[in-house]
């Protein structure tokens, strides 16, 4: 009897480790799938991510071309207009910067052709036959356009657009110098810088930051930022002068607005225009 309880109890002993087996092979096939269930979930957040960053480029995109679409547009309708006043410009705004010979002197960077004939006629006694560089014949102006961002712009925010368009179409075909685009509202926001060159596709990037809908117009700031910026440009020019390059900008700012803003800043806004104007502004 006790013989043949021995092999009852290795056959207990083997049926246990084999159920042990058994669950340790669940448990690891388990494991096994969830990783695997794991692993599409992972690709399928990079895949959304890849998506997501296809539709931001390709919402950008479509952005910057119905920008463009506008510029162009507006472009197109005032190109007349632009002309005309390109011809009016070219009459007020005169040549500043000195590029062409011109004159009759004594030293210079090159003859005259004309009075070497008489300068040897004369025995030489006519000598003013050089000439110098300093007939005006290239415009070197700085031009702020101030555009009012405000709400109360809203009903006339294409027309004024279309005098963006006009005035720049315009001092761009004229070469008048630099130009640069503020807008004003509740805050001033410089839209084009200066120093850039105000090419289509900058254009296209300035219609677009104007939305007219902020709840002020914030005049004063305005003017002090216009004056800032050419107080600015100024300073620049001087430490240009001071490396050898003379050259000596005339500065002019445009208010694009409907006028609408606080009655009692009337007068500090008249007070400001002077002291810009008195600085040659």
């Amino acid at each position: 009897g006790g013989d043949s309880a021995e092999p009852e109890g290795d056959g207990a002993d083997a049926g246990g480790s084999g159920e042990i087996r058994d669950a340790q092979i669940e448990t690891n096939a388990e494991m096994l799938l969830n990783d695997n269930g794991a692993e599409p979930d992972a690709e399928s957040d990079e895949d959304s991510t890849r998506e997501n960053d296809d539709d931001d480029e390709s919402g950008g995109r479509e952005s910057a071309e119905a920008d463009f679409d506008k510029w162009n547009k507006l472009a197109g309708d005032t190109m007349e207009s632009s002309q005309r006043l390109c011809e009016q410009l070219r009459l007020l705004l005169e040549p500043t910067m000195a590029t062409k010979l011109r004159g009759d002197y004594r030293t210079g960077k090159r003859i005259n052709m004309r009075r070497v004939i008489p300068y040897i006629a004369s025995q030489f006694r006519k000598d003013k036959i050089w000439l110098r560089r300093t007939k005006p014949s290239k415009r070197e102006y700085q031009v702020l356009l101030a555009i009012d961002d405000s709400e109360s712009m809203a009903v006339c925010g294409e027309l004024a657009l279309n005098a963006l368009a006009t005035m720049t179409k315009a001092m761009t075909k004229l070469e008048v110098g630099q130009v640069g685009v503020v807008s004003f509202g509740e805050e001033v926001t410089t839209v084009h810088d200066l120093r850039s060159p105000f090419t289509d596709v900058a254009g296209a990037e300035t219609v677009a930051q104007f939305k007219f809908d902020q709840k002020k117009t914030a005049i004063e700031d305005g003017i002090e930022r216009i004056v800032g910026l050419f107080s600015e440009a100024r300073n620049e020019l001087g430490r240009a002068s001071a490396s050898g390059q003379k050259t000596e900008f005339r500065q002019l700012a445009f208010f694009i607005s409907d006028g609408r803003f606080d009655s009692a800043m009337r007068e500090s806004v008249q007070k400001m225009i002077r002291n810009a104007a008195q600085e040659r502004m």
